[in-house]
Parts: structure tokens; C-alpha cells; sequence
């Protein structure tokens, strides 16, 4: 790490504080090296700008799961991969395709109950897509995230997420333990990720610099993703109070995006879930790409 990105690293570190950090923790220099870089590089990035009847675009490419239960017999649990493309206006009104990208997999041994029931076809064949609109109905608009209200200090931002005060239902609902250096991540992780609106580079920066404060992160070098992307691999701290759950992310820090992210039961073990972040822009009709 250079000696202006060591500066740097150093200096979120004493801001931040570590609250929740147990003795004797340290951070991982060669991981916060490149989530620095990649602050310094969302710091300066275009901003994410959502207008009035505009939609956001993303495509996503996600090993995908899900549970049957059969009117007569036993549970049973398909795995499959698939690829979202998605366009919503700030209102969450929009459009949802969903292709399914390979043959179907069951989980925990349950093809047999599968076949117990009469291998019913529940999901769409591989290469198969199945769409819907979100407006009504069946299918009610849900609101993207406004995160405009968020602080850009990573200080405060840190100590909003560490006592669940972002004002967000989603952070409140799926980190369970904000206070920790695992759960912080996480946080910090999904606000990165997941499809919203009132973002900004100052933002998306803090939340970079709060990552790469939280110890117990680990650098695993050079990497690529799925589709042929590259990026730098990061595997986060323990999510779970008992040491289980990571996740390994794949961080661009040229251009200040996380590309993948791939979630374990423990640091070994095969992923239980995985999602490339393909692509994210605004557009004005639905169909519509962004430009690469």
C-alpha cells in the first residue's frame, strides 16, 4: 500500500473507533489497502441520479433457492441459477424478467421427494423466462430504499448502523447483529448492493472506509467472477455471533464497485448462495440498457 493510501487507512481507522471490537483485534492492512482504493475511487465517481419517470436497471446473475411442500409428502428444495433483469421507477413500479440459466439441482438429498410427488415442474426448464410487472395486484410496487437521508461522516454513518438508527426496514430486518464488525459489513455491504435511490459518491465512499476499519476481514488476492470479471477477493468477518457466516466479496477498487458476493456457512465450505452484480444504470423505458 502506498504511503498516502497507508495515511489514509490509518486515519479512518482513529476517526472510526472500533466500538464492539474485542481486545486484541486488528484489522487486516491488505484488505482495508483495497477497500480504501476503492473510496478513493466511489469518492470521484458519477453519481446515480433517478428522476421522475426514469427507471433504474439492474441485472443480476444469482444461484437461486427455494422450498415445496407438496399437498401429500415431504419438502422438497430446487437450486437453480438465474439471471434478473430488472426496471423500476423510484415508486418501485417497473417489470421483472427471470431466465433460468441452468438444470435444476435439489438440495439435501430431497430429489427423492421430488420424485415421491410426481417430478412436478414448478419452475421454469433451463433457458427458460418467465416476466412480471410490479404496478398491483398480485404484484404490489414496493418502494426502492431512499438512502439520501444517510450521514456521509463514517463515523456517524458507522454508529447509525451499529444502533439500527438508518432509518432503513431492510438493514433493520436482515442485520442481525449491527453492532458487531461482522454485522457492520454486512450492513454496509447491502447498502452498496442492493437497488435504491438518493445515493451519492460521498456515500457509497464512507461506506468503503467503514469496511475497511472492522477487523476480522481477510485478503484472498486476485480474483474473478462467474462472467469473467476482475476484481480483488475479500472475505468478511464472521456475521453470525457464533463465528459462521461469511461472505467473499469481489471488489473492483478501480472503478469502486463490488462485483459478487458469495455467502458460506464457514470459510471452506461451498457457497450456499451467490449473486454478480452484472450491471446498474438508469434508463427511460422499460427494455431499455444502459450503455456498458
Amino acid at each position: 500500500m502506498g504511503a498516502s493510501l497507508a495515511a489514509t487507512a490509518a486515519a479512518v481507522g482513529i476517526a472510526i473507533g472500533l466500538a464492539g471490537v474485542a481486545p486484541g483485534s486488528s484489522v487486516s492492512p491488505a484488505a482495508a489497502a483495497v477497500l480504501i482504493r476503492a473510496a478513493a475511487r466511489a469518492s470521484v465517481a458519477k453519481p446515480l441520479l433517478l428522476r421522475p419517470g426514469q427507471y433504474l436497471y439492474t441485472e443480476t446473475r444469482s444461484l437461486a433457492d427455494g422450498v415445496v411442500v407438496p399437498a401429500k409428502g415431504k419438502a422438497f428444495y430446487p437450486e437453480y441459477v438465474e439471471t434478473q433483469q430488472v426496471w423500476q421507477t423510484a415508486a418501485g413500479v417497473g417489470k421483472t424478467i427471470e431466465t433460468i440459466d441452468s438444470p435444476v439441482t435439489f438440495q439435501y438429498g430431497t430429489k427423492r421427494n421430488w420424485v415421491a410427488d410426481g417430478r412436478p415442474q414448478v419452475w421454469p426448464k433451463s433457458g427458460q423466462s418467465v416476466s412480471w410487472m410490479t404496478a398491483g395486484g398480485s404484484s404490489p410496487a414496493v418502494p426502492l430504499d431512499n438512502l439520501s437521508h444517510l450521514p456521509t461522516k463514517p463515523a456517524v454513518l458507522l454508529s447509525a448502523i451499529e444502533h439500527g438508527a438508518t432509518g432503513l426496514a431492510d438493514i433493520n430486518a436482515d442485520v442481525e447483529n449491527p453492532s458487531t464488525p461482522g454485522g457492520a459489513f454486512f450492513a454496509a455491504m447491502i447498502l452498496l448492493t442492493e437497488p435504491s435511490t438518493g445515493s451519492s459518491p460521498a456515500l457509497r465512499s464512507a461506506l468503503f472506509e467503514i469496511m475497511a476499519t472492522l477487523p476480522g476481514d481477510k485478503l484472498l488476492g486476485p480474483a474473478e467472477t462467474r462472467s469473467g470479471q476482475n476484481g480483488i477477493a475479500i472475505r468478511t468477518p464472521p456475521i453470525a455471533l457464533n463465528g459462521t457466516d461469511v461472505f467473499k466479496l469481489i471488489v473492483d477498487p478501480s472503478t469502486g464497485n463490488i462485483l459478487e458476493y458469495d455467502e458460506y456457512a464457514h470459510p471452506g465450505d461451498p457457497p450456499e448462495q451467490w449473486s454478480e452484480l452484472l450491471s446498474t444504470g438508469v434508463v427511460n423505458a422499460i427494455g431499455q440498457i444502459p450503455a456498458p
